[in-house]
């Protein structure tokens, strides 16, 4: 949002400065800003989720809804004359149409007049009013309705609105924040001077029970959307404090890593009898081996059988194992 400078626009500037979150955001007066949020809340007033005043104007019986534009002088106070001057131009074009009207300062510092109109079927529209000639437009479709809703829903200064893409190509960037404070200079100054500023939108021959939604028609109620995680910012302290602490976007964060000593593996067993400070590993233990005592086959004479390999190996296991030694058993020289 643009700041004002003092020397071109001092209302502004002064509106500003008396908070200082206006002057560090640039916020001008609500009924020059245009958001997306706020058009749509005043377009969901018109409509009126299909039971609105534009949607009942719209499916009228015996009647077609026209978008009509009718010129106003140049020359002309906006706020103080252009009003009521709309007011009459309207009566006298269009004496017993309903319809919703809305009256606009352009880009170009003219004034003119906005009017959705519902019309007999059949009937002829003036193509000229006292200022110069009408553009009027048959609704067709339900698209265009809500457009049309929208479109109503924008400030009186249409230099204060969101530029179009028309507005881009024709201005530049600064033209156009110059323009926005513009809007809000001469809005302020009007302010001071008038107080309590005349409607720029009204309705005309719109009976009570065709302004007002019915009572038998039942509201739609939006879908809620699923419930959202708010960001860590927005959550209180008390919420937050309970929370880990969150790395921040850029940094890198680096936990200490827990450092092992290196062990071998080791069966274990189960404790000893002195305790568990004792030793939980038992000592190897020792198998029992008994001696294997060489018996010759019955069926052969011992004194004709020669050495065996098992003698030695018999040997050997009693040199090695702790065992009962047992007699050899007599050999033949």
């Amino acid at each position: 949002m643009p700041r004002a400078n003092p020397q071109t626009h001092p209302l502004t500037h002064a509106f500003q400065w008396k908070r200082v979150a206006r002057w560090a955001y640039g916020w001008l007066p609500d009924a020059v800003t245009d958001t997306n949020p706020k058009r749509r809340r005043k377009s969901a007033v018109l409509l009126g989720d299909g039971c609105g005043v534009l949607c009942r104007m719209w499916t009228l019986p015996g009647y077609e809804l026209w978008h009509v534009v009718i010129s106003l002088p140049d020359s002309l106070d906006f706020y103080a004359q252009a009003p009521a001057l709309a007011r009459a131009e309207l009566r006298a074009l269009f004496p017993d149409a309903p319809g919703l009207a809305r009256v606009a300062y352009s880009r170009r510092r003219r004034s003119h007049l906005h009017a959705l109109l519902a019309i007999k079927k059949g009937e002829r529209l003036p193509t000229h009013g006292a200022f110069g000639r009408l553009f009027a437009r048959r609704v067709e479709d339900a698209n265009h309705l809500e457009k049309l809703a929208l479109y109503f829903s924008r400030p009186a200064d249409e230099r204060a609105a969101r530029p179009d893409r028309a507005a881009y190509l024709r201005h530049t960037r600064e033209e156009l924040e110059r323009q926005r404070l513009d809007a809000a200079e001469m809005y302020l100054e009007a302010r001071a001077r008038l107080g309590r500023l005349p409607r720029t939108f009204w309705r005309q021959n719109i009976p009570r029970h065709l302004w007002e939604a019915p009572q038998h028609v039942p509201r739609r109620k939006p879908q809620l959307p699923s419930p959202r995680v708010p960001h860590l910012n927005r959550l209180p302290l008390w919420l937050t404090l309970q929370r880990a602490p969150q790395p921040r976007p850029g940094l890198r964060l680096f936990l200490p890593r827990t450092k092992h000593l290196p062990v071998s593996p080791r069966a274990r067993g189960p404790p000893s009898e002195s305790g568990p400070g004792g030793q939980t590993i038992p000592p190897t233990r020792q198998p029992e081996v008994r001696p294997m005592v060489h018996r010759f086959p019955p069926h052969t004479p011992a004194t004709m059988g020669p050495p065996q390999e098992t003698d030695h190996l018999l040997n050997t296991l009693r040199v090695y194992f702790p065992t009962h030694h047992a007699p050899l058993p007599p050999r033949l020289p």
